[in-house]
């Protein structure tokens, strides 16, 4: 039978100790002002949410894996529809972790990651992290 503890820690011990271990991430990329504030950001990093949280970021951060965001891993993925569609999303910037990601070596097969927005607007960058802006639509 599983134990539980008759006395969980506090909701704010807890949200310390997790503060904790976020602080201990990479830090985010910083993200320009001049972004609408409505943009969503594409990433595959699971903690850049809280880790955004913590410096003050409210962009809404969307994972690769999203159902709406199939279309990256389609093989006959254009470079049009590729700055089209997310557009259509409201997505206005890609975020990469190319070092230390365990999802890297799938990613980098998938030509949207590799030669697509190798050519994108870089906004950031640093420790593998980079973060690109998705163009105007042409």
């Amino acid at each position: 039978m599983p134990h539980f503890d008759a006395h969980p820690p506090a909701l704010a011990d807890w949200w310390s100790d997790a503060g904790k271990t976020f602080a201990a991430l990479p830090s985010p990329p910083s993200i320009p002002s001049s972004l609408n504030p409505q943009t969503r950001i594409v990433s595959d990093n699971a903690y850049l949410h809280a880790a955004a949280r913590a410096e003050g970021c409210t962009y809404p951060i969307v994972p690769y894996w999203a159902p709406e965001l199939g279309f990256l891993i389609s093989p006959s993925l254009t470079n049009s529809d590729a700055i089209r569609q997310p557009c259509s999303l409201r997505i206005g910037a890609v975020h990469i972790q190319r070092t230390d990601s365990p999802n890297w070596p799938y990613w980098k097969t998938v030509p949207f990651f590799t030669t697509i927005i190798a050519t994108w607007p870089l906004l950031e960058t640093g420790s593998g992290l980079e973060l690109r802006l998705v163009p105007d639509v042409p």
